[in-house]
């Protein structure tokens, strides 16, 4: 039903790159997950605790082939590197339909400087990065892994620094950045964005809490993550509706019948008014999340990237603060979770990744996605696909 690969070949000029200064790299490599502690973190092996039979070298890739090899219908290698940058094009329409004129996502395996550089100014509605944490160590998952930033809070905020500004650059007026570290260095990060972005654009401080993984015997389990929202401006988009969650029982309010519609109930003791809460309405989610817990090892969402995170956690994310049509951004796209997230919800992305690996994951799981929404009759637009530093 869905069209061939494409592949065009073009010069590599800042032209074709949208401008970008060939002379700028910096590093760029996706994290997707937490070290906590001595524990065991994606089937990483920290201070003599069980890898639960993962290998870290030269292992399978849980079904997946990602060098060189053609998976599932989308070859990822042989392509030229000579001074040719090649994009590849997944068309999902069904074969034989006339063209159509939506703008294609991309994939990019390059350093993100070099790719986000490229960006028009003001033509992306949300950014979400999971940048590495500054472990220090290297990130093993099932057949894949990255090096970590060196374990230097002040070094991991310069490297960074350079591409939250090009975000701040790329976001449109209504636009939001959200991004999510770990203890090591998000006090860092949040000074270096509160001076960027100013204090009166961030909006909050979203504590991810989940309960996998291992415990000190030394201090409170690490249990949570934190994602830093920064908006580009006071008119921030923001759609609280998309994102309600159900009431929890056991609360301080009563439950009443209005009608046959339950409610929760109380009463200001102070003032004597009432408040009432449709119980079917939901509500709001605090900037606390208890309700999404992060993939276990055995987890059918997993594709094989280090600490990868929950499609879940993206999701709220998006609907937040976009709406269908919108564009989402990441330039650590890793195991491709925000791609694929905003390409189910019929939301367009740019991500990029400087791990060949990542790339070739993603190219796979994205081509995999489009072609089940094309069989169910919403085929998502076409998927290029460039290749210029890996």
């Amino acid at each position: 039903m869905w069209q061939a690969v494409d592949r065009i070949a073009q010069p590599v000029t800042p032209a074709s790159r949208g401008g970008v200064d060939d002379g700028v790299e910096k590093d760029g490599v996706e994290k997707d997950g937490v070290e906590k502690d001595g524990v065991e973190t994606d089937g990483v092996e920290t201070d003599g605790v069980e890898n639960d039979g993962v290998e870290n070298d030269g292992v399978e890739t849980d079904g997946v082939e990602t060098d060189g090899v053609e998976t599932d219908g989308v070859e990822t290698d042989g392509v030229e590197t000579d001074g040719v940058e090649t994009i590849e094009r997944i068309d999902f329409e069904p074969a034989g339909t006339a063209p159509y004129d939506r703008v294609a996502d991309r994939i990019a395996c390059s350093e993100a400087a070099t790719e986000v550089a490229g960006w028009r100014t003001g033509s992306i509605d949300a950014i979400y990065i999971d940048p590495p944490f500054g472990t220090g160590v290297a990130r093993l998952g099932r057949g894949h892994r990255y090096a970590d930033r060196a374990d230097d809070p002040d070094a991991f905020v310069a490297w960074l620094l350079p591409l939250l500004e090009e975000g701040q650059r790329v976001l449109a007026p209504h636009g939001s950045l959200f991004v999510h570290l770990d203890y090591r260095t998000v006090h860092y990060v949040k000074v270096a964005l509160d001076r960027l972005f100013g204090r009166d654009l961030f909006v909050n401080e979203l504590v991810w809490c989940y309960a996998v993984g291992g415990k000190s015997r030394r201090g409170f389990g690490r249990k949570h993550d934190t994602i830093l929202w920064y908006a580009r401006s006071a008119d921030w988009a923001f759609y609280p509706d998309a994102v309600r969650v159900p009431r929890r029982g056991g609360s301080h309010m009563r439950v009443v019948l209005d009608g046959d519609r339950p409610v929760q109930e109380k009463t200001d003791r102070r003032t004597g008014r009432v408040y009432r809460y449709p119980v079917a309405a939901g509500k709001v989610p605090e900037d606390w999340w208890s309700d999404i817990e992060t993939l276990n090892h055995s987890d059918r969402e997993r594709i094989g990237w280090p600490s990868q995170k929950p499609e879940r956690l993206v999701e709220r994310i998006i609907h937040a603060v976009t709406r269908p049509g919108d564009r989402v951004a990441d330039w650590f796209a890793g195991s491709g979770t925000t791609a694929a997230v905003a390409q189910r919800l019929g939301r367009g992305f740019m991500v990029c990744d400087r791990e060949r690996a990542a790339v070739d994951l993603c190219v796979v799981r994205l081509a995999a996605q489009g072609r089940a929404l094309a069989i169910a009759g919403t085929p998502p637009p076409p998927l290029e696909i460039l290749r210029s530093s890996c």
